[in-house]
């Protein structure tokens, strides 16, 4: 159950954590429990709103999760198992997101229609907050050098994308 406090703030009650979704002029649309009352974080809509993604600490790692408001359902769509993953973009049936595979951060992204995971990018040093174009040719994302980070670009060409089994 989710409160609202004096100052306006919306409160959770009994402990559990729970996916908040606010219309456009702020009121309250769902107060939805996490799976398992585990924490969630970087929820991002998919395409035409049918679906948010978050990742979700668990027992035995971090995991991509889909929740859709039709149905009230959610799915584990990945277990990244105790690699770091965070903030998810989505376009179309791909889920671009930040992971540690390698040791060193890069973007990553889930073909759901393939349940395949692939690298992205190579960077040297880390590559973080993944963004897709609106016509899903593009990837931006800040690039970390040594002299500190740099928005970059890159075309996305699947030809190029690394399995995460080859990492």
């Amino acid at each position: 159950r989710v409160r609202k406090r004096n100052d306006g703030v919306l409160a959770a009650v009994n402990q559990q954590y729970r996916l908040v979704i606010l219309g456009l002029d702020g009121a309250l649309q769902a107060s939805v429990p996490s799976p398992g009352n585990r924490f969630m974080q970087h929820p991002a809509w998919m395409e035409k709103d049918t679906a948010l993604v978050v990742t979700l600490s668990e027992p035995d790692g971090k995991s991509l999760f889909s929740y859709h408001p039709d149905s009230d359902q959610w799915n584990r769509l990945f277990s990244a198992d105790f690699d770091d993953i965070t903030l998810p973009a989505v376009k179309g049936d791909t889920i671009f997101f930040n992971g540690t595979f390698s040791g060193i951060d890069n973007i990553y992204c889930l073909v759901l229609s393939e349940g395949e995971v692939y690298r992205v990018t190579s960077s040297r040093f880390g590559a973080f907050d993944p963004q897709i174009s609106a016509d899903g040719n593009t990837l931006f994302y800040s690039d970390y050098t040594a002299g500190g980070y740099n928005v970059s670009s890159l075309q996305l060409n699947k030809t190029e994308w690394k399995p995460l089994d080859e990492v």
